[in-house]
């Protein structure tokens, strides 16, 4: 059951690197410096983006801004942009896991999936342990049909960061996929669990959960989490898509699609 559709991109987004020292700079730059690092943990990318390309234009060949440049283009869904200055500090770095990874992302985000799975595959021969790269592999499986070995990835990563609800999330949106809503219910609800006290992840897969419970025709279930969230007109609205994708299969698979396949409007699973 292929559905490889156009990946936008929202994965997720996963921890972004440190942003090292720069002791040769102005006073001013270090602000700025300060202030697109704020930007990032807020989440106002395009801040971030614009402060990074502010940085370049004084230092052209700062690998650091250029890969921070890069992670925010990405995450405001710029590829294009992405792509580039990936590739401007791989070519100053070859070994730069990080860069490799990111553009990785960039790809799945252009829909480039099979590009993005041998670099992916690459990574994890350098450095095993590297759950981010193996949750990625999983989604490239299930978006591309392969639903077992999307969840031999998952597991392989849930053995490196037990209870991880990025991983969770994404296994159970595949399950989904695979039309498996026992088993998606399931890893859904315990992604949930397992993100704790972090209310933005934990809103995003009980929405996901929402959308299960929606599929499976169980509607109580479903209404009952979304009106944990979401104003009356909206609930309604919920309702009324799962209801029409219950009777539509390819419709159903497609929104499923878009909910795993990283995108900037969604997934914190994707946050570098």
């Amino acid at each position: 059951m292929a559905r490889q559709g156009f990946l936008y991109l929202a994965l997720s987004m996963l921890a972004a690197c440190a942003i090292v020292d720069n002791p040769n700079l102005s006073d001013v730059d270090k602000s700025l410096l300060e202030e697109a690092k704020t930007s990032h943990k807020i989440g106002n990318y395009a801040k971030e983006e614009e402060i990074y390309r502010q940085l370049l234009a004084e230092y052209p060949n700062n690998s650091d801004f250029s890969f921070h440049y890069a992670e925010a283009a990405r995450l405001v869904g710029d590829e294009k942009t992405a792509l580039e200055y990936y590739d401007k500090v791989l070519k100053a770095e070859p070994e730069s896991i990080d860069a490799e990874e990111g553009k990785g992302l960039a790809l799945m985000m252009a829909g480039r999936l099979d590009e993005a799975a041998k670099i992916f595959s690459d990574i994890i021969q350098k450095d095993a342990a590297r759950w981010k790269t193996i949750n990625a592999l999983g989604v490239i499986s299930a978006l591309q049909g392969r639903i077992d070995q999307a969840m031999e990835y998952y597991d392989m990563a849930l053995t490196i960061t037990p209870d991880n609800p990025n991983i969770l999330n994404n296994m159970g949106l595949s399950y989904a996929l695979d039309g498996d809503y026992q088993n998606a219910v399931r890893a859904l609800i315990h992604g949930a669990a397992g993100a704790g006290a972090d209310n933005f992840k934990k809103r995003k897969i009980d929405l996901n959960l929402s959308m299960v419970y929606g599929l499976m025709g169980k509607v109580p279930e479903a209404e009952k989490i979304l009106r944990g969230y979401l104003p009356d007109d909206k609930v309604k609205e919920y309702l009324a898509l799962y209801a029409k994708l219950r009777s539509d299969r390819k419709a159903a698979g497609s929104y499923i699609n878009k909910a795993l396949a990283p995108t900037p409007a969604a997934p914190f699973q994707w946050k570098r």
